[in-house]
This record gives C-alpha cells, sequence and structure tokens, in this order.
C-alpha cells in the first residue's frame, strides 16, 4: 500500500507539471498566443479535485472530496464577505479571478494533505 500511494502522488504531480507545461508551450507558439488567454494554472483546480478523490478513495471513511470541498467553500464564502464589505468598488471579474487564484492555492494545498495522509497511513 505505502508504494502504491507515493506511485500515485508522483504520477498525480506529473500529471499537474504536464498540464502547465503544456499550456505555457501552447502560450509561446505564435499563431495559438492570441487564442490561449489562460495561465498554466488556471486548469488547476478540477484536476486538483478529481485528485483529492483518487487519492483518499481508499481511506477507511471514503472519500476525503466532500470535506475538502466544505472547507474550501467555507474558505471561498468568508473571502467574498471580506472583499464585498472592505471594498467600496466591488468588480465581478477581479473577485471571480480572485476566488480562483485562492482555489488554486487551496485545493494545491488540501492535495498535498490528503497525499501524504494517505502515504503515512
Amino acid at each position: 500500500m505505502f508504494q502504491s500511494q507515493i506511485g500515485i502522488f508522483i504520477y498525480q504531480l506529473l500529471i499537474l507539471l504536464l498540464v502547465m507545461f503544456a499550456i505555457a508551450f501552447l502560450k509561446k507558439v505564435k499563431f495559438l498566443k492570441p487564442i490561449i488567454k489562460i495561465s498554466p494554472l488556471d486548469l488547476w483546480p478540477p484536476i486538483l479535485l478529481l485528485f483529492i478523490h483518487q487519492a483518499s478513495k481508499t481511506w477507511e471513511t471514503g472519500s476525503l472530496l466532500p470535506q475538502s470541498l466544505l472547507i474550501w467553500l467555507v474558505v471561498i464564502l468568508i473571502l467574498i464577505l471580506v472583499r464585498a464589505f472592505t471594498d467600496q468598488n466591488l468588480q465581478m471579474g477581479k473577485l471571480f479571478v480572485l476566488v480562483w487564484r485562492v482555489s488554486d492555492l487551496l485545493l494545491l494545498i488540501t492535495w498535498f494533505v490528503v497525499s501524504w495522509m494517505m502515504i503515512l497511513s
């Protein structure tokens, strides 16, 4: 079990890096540059949600995806409320970008924690 969880973690990490480098490479291609307007990290949240489920589906109580989603949603809700009460000029576009960037970071941290929990258990 220990070897397979490490293998899953390395496999998932390689996929994340591959997605990041593929988007970065496609942005460098001259004729694709105006078409591809996303950051290399923009595809990570949906992939990380899948990886959190894949890494934790063998946990005794089942997948840790629902708990991860609940924590993620609470943090995002708090972030939106803080921004709504502190920013006089709240713009939805900037708010959505902020939420997506926080999702990148929060889901990456969650994926690391879940993966290491699975490796150490």
